[in-house]
This record gives structure tokens, C-alpha cells and sequence, in this order.
């Protein structure tokens, strides 16, 4: 890992089904296994996800297979709705670009559902290396590695 990296990101915003703009702490990342490498622009900084959780679209073009039986688990969401996950078989490595830093990575394993589009980051193995700022007045996040 890199010391002493730095990323501030402005908010990532989207359309609700009311036609407001909804603004939340979105990050650009890259998701690297093998060949296969995909920069994702909006991953919601989740700090009430446990885990990292992917589309398992990205395992199935990653070339990862489940035994959808024996490789599930079970997980429970908010509001206690209970859905399938696979964690990834290998560490994931994960990249983040700032600009005036060297590229910021690691590798951790993730976990993959159908049931959730959005890609959600979480604590374990990602937060968790970082001093995280949400400044919501401002609509900008902060991770920082000193």
C-alpha cells in the first residue's frame, strides 16, 4: 500500500423517483482480477455495509463460477430482508486514483448478490484502511492513509 494518500471526491448525485436530485458520497474505483479491469464511477460508500457487495455480473465476466448451492450465504439487508450472496473464490484487487498521488492499491475479497445493483462499499477490507470524512454541507468525501 502507498502511505500517505489522499482522495477527495465531490458527492455523486442521481434522479429519485421524484425528480429531485438525490447527492451521496459515490466513489470512482477499479475493480482488477486477472485480464478483466472495470472503473466504476458511482460505488456508494456504505458505512453500515459490513462487506463489499458487487453485481454478480462483474463475477460472471471476472470468469468466477458458484456452486449456487453450496457457495451461497445468506445475508440480511436493511429492513431485514434476507438475499443470496458469493464471496469471490481470490482477493479482488482494488484501485483508487488522486490526482498529485500515486495509484492507491490492495486486495481484499468482495462479495457478489443478484439481488443488489447498486455496488455498495463496505467496511471490511475497504473503509476499514481509512480515515473517512462525509462532509454532507459541502458534498465532498475525504479517504485518507497517513
Amino acid at each position: 500500500m502507498t502511505p500517505n494518500f489522499c482522495l477527495q471526491q465531490s458527492y455523486s448525485q442521481r434522479i429519485a423517483p421524484d425528480g429531485k436530485i438525490i447527492h451521496f458520497p459515490g466513489l470512482r474505483i477499479t475493480f482488477k482480477h486477472g485480464k478483466y479491469s472495470e472503473t466504476v464511477g458511482h460505488a456508494l460508500l456504505d458505512t453500515g455495509a459490513d462487506e463489499t457487495l458487487l453485481p454478480l455480473s462483474m463475477a460472471i465476466a471476472m470468469g468466477f463460477q458458484f456452486d449456487l448451492e453450496g457457495d451461497k450465504t445468506l445475508w440480511f439487508g436493511a429492513g431485514g430482508k434476507q438475499f443470496v450472496v458469493y464471496k469471490s473464490p481470490v482477493p479482488l484487487e482494488i484501485i483508487l486514483q488522486s490526482k498529485g498521488f500515486r495509484d492507491f492499491s490492495w486486495e481484499t475479497y468482495v462479495h457478489f448478490t443478484v439481488e443488489q445493483p447498486t455496488i455498495l462499499i463496505g467496511r471490511r477490507g475497504f473503509l476499514d484502511n481509512f480515515i473517512v470524512t462525509f462532509d454532507g454541507k459541502s458534498r465532498m468525501t475525504e479517504l485518507r492513509v497517513s
